[in-house]
């Protein structure tokens, strides 16, 4: 039962690996050679010391081959390991730099935020600064209003002082 099991398994084997077609038929049909004189052999029927070196033989030349193409396989496999470990590599670098993307767009983000709120503060200063300039400026003309009012005053004054140098001029003459 194993002896049959073990040639079910390498059939399958053969099925499996990636062969040339031709190959493959060979192969096979040495397989089922094999396990129909194997099976002789267990049942207790004679065989010939020619099938058994026939049998070794092809063992052998088997085992080397599949030696070969495992190996094959195996560069195969490490080619292609290789190339999915250096992908990876190559993931990790983009990942990283996405990330500090990120990161460096989360700073300029709130260094924006940090502008636009110094802007604000800015225009209110200005609009304050422009208040109190305007206030100034009222203040300014109604202070030289006042001065204006004032010089009028004065020269009224003068003109009086004068009307009255005149008048104490004129009494002080006539007495």
């Amino acid at each position: 039962m194993m002896f049959q099991t073990s040639f079910q398994l390498m059939h399958l084997l053969m099925r499996n690996l990636q062969l040339p077609m031709q190959d493959k038929i060979a192969i096979l049909g040495k397989l089922t050679d094999w396990l129909t004189n194997g099976v002789q052999f267990l049942e207790g029927n004679t065989v010939g010391l020619q099938l058994l070196n026939d049998i070794k033989a092809e063992t052998s030349t088997l085992s080397k081959y599949l030696l070969d193409v495992v190996s094959y396989i195996d560069e195969g496999f490490e080619e292609v390991h290789k190339a999915m470990t250096n992908i990876e590599c190559e993931f990790d670098k983009i990942l990283d730099r996405v990330k500090d993307i990120g990161k460096n767009q989360e700073q300029m983000e709130c260094d924006i935020k940090d502008l636009q709120l110094a802007v604000e503060s800015i225009k209110d200063e200005t609009a304050d600064i422009s208040k109190i300039q305007e206030e100034d400026r009222q203040q300014v003309q109604v202070i030289q209003s006042t001065l204006d009012n004032v010089k009028i005053d004065v020269d009224a004054t003068k003109q009086k002082v004068e009307s009255v140098e005149i008048d104490q001029k004129v009494i002080a003459a006539n007495v």
